[in-house]
Protein backbone atom coordinates (compact mmCIF):
# COMPACT_ATOMS: atom_id res chain seq x y z
CA UNK A 1 0.00 0.00 0.00
CA UNK A 2 1.55 3.08 -0.76
CA UNK A 3 1.79 6.11 1.83
CA UNK A 4 1.68 9.64 1.18
CA UNK A 5 3.20 12.95 2.87
CA UNK A 6 2.06 16.49 1.88
CA UNK A 7 4.46 19.20 2.40
CA UNK A 8 3.29 22.44 1.06
CA UNK A 9 2.84 21.95 -2.96
CA UNK A 10 5.15 18.96 -2.69
CA UNK A 11 3.14 15.20 -2.15
CA UNK A 12 5.83 12.39 -2.02
CA UNK A 13 4.60 8.75 -2.20
CA UNK A 14 6.37 5.31 -1.42
CA UNK A 15 6.07 2.18 -0.24
CA UNK A 16 8.30 -0.67 0.54
CA UNK A 17 8.39 -3.84 -1.48
CA UNK A 18 11.14 -6.43 -1.86
CA UNK A 19 13.38 -6.23 -4.76
CA UNK A 20 11.45 -8.62 -6.72
CA UNK A 21 8.30 -6.21 -6.46
CA UNK A 22 9.89 -3.18 -7.80
CA UNK A 23 8.78 -2.68 -11.06
CA UNK A 24 5.05 -3.65 -10.05
CA UNK A 25 5.03 -1.22 -7.24
CA UNK A 26 6.51 1.91 -9.42
CA UNK A 27 3.52 0.90 -11.45
CA UNK A 28 0.96 1.05 -8.70
CA UNK A 29 2.70 4.30 -6.96
CA UNK A 30 2.18 5.90 -11.26
CA UNK A 31 -1.30 4.64 -10.88
CA UNK A 32 -2.45 6.01 -7.36
CA UNK A 33 -0.63 9.32 -8.44
CA UNK A 34 -3.00 9.06 -11.48
CA UNK A 35 -6.20 8.34 -9.26
CA UNK A 36 -5.04 11.48 -7.04
CA UNK A 37 -4.91 14.21 -10.38
CA UNK A 38 -8.13 12.67 -11.60
CA UNK A 39 -9.97 12.93 -8.44
CA UNK A 40 -8.42 16.63 -7.74
CA UNK A 41 -8.98 17.58 -11.31
CA UNK A 42 -12.97 16.80 -10.50
CA UNK A 43 -12.85 18.77 -7.33
CA UNK A 44 -11.70 21.28 -9.13
CA UNK A 45 -14.42 21.91 -11.67
CA UNK A 46 -16.58 21.93 -8.79
CA UNK A 47 -14.45 24.36 -6.52
CA UNK A 48 -14.23 27.00 -9.00
CA UNK A 49 -16.93 28.32 -9.64
CA UNK A 50 -18.57 28.10 -5.88
CA UNK A 51 -15.32 29.99 -5.04
CA UNK A 52 -15.82 32.62 -7.93
CA UNK A 53 -19.74 33.08 -6.38
CA UNK A 54 -18.41 33.37 -2.86
CA UNK A 55 -17.56 37.12 -3.22
CA UNK A 56 -20.80 38.39 -4.87
CA UNK A 57 -22.88 35.93 -2.71
CA UNK A 58 -20.95 37.00 0.99
CA UNK A 59 -20.51 40.92 0.35
CA UNK A 60 -24.26 41.64 1.24
CA UNK A 61 -24.07 39.51 4.28
CA UNK A 62 -20.78 41.28 5.23
CA UNK A 63 -22.32 44.46 4.62
CA UNK A 64 -25.83 43.47 6.72
CA UNK A 65 -23.35 42.27 9.90
CA UNK A 66 -21.64 45.98 9.39
CA UNK A 67 -24.68 47.54 9.45
CA UNK A 68 -26.40 45.80 12.64
CA UNK A 69 -23.15 46.10 14.14
CA UNK A 70 -22.78 49.95 13.36
CA UNK A 71 -26.45 50.59 14.71
CA UNK A 72 -25.52 48.64 17.80
CA UNK A 73 -22.79 50.61 18.44
CA UNK A 74 -24.62 53.95 18.11
CA UNK A 75 -26.74 52.97 20.55
CA UNK A 76 -24.05 51.87 23.08
CA UNK A 77 -22.84 55.25 22.19
CA UNK A 78 -25.50 56.99 23.74
CA UNK A 79 -24.69 56.01 26.88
Amino acid sequence: MPRGEISGRLLTVGMEVRKSEGDAAISHIISTVGQIKEYLARQKEQLDPFNAMLPHRLLPLVKERRERRSGAQSLLDKF
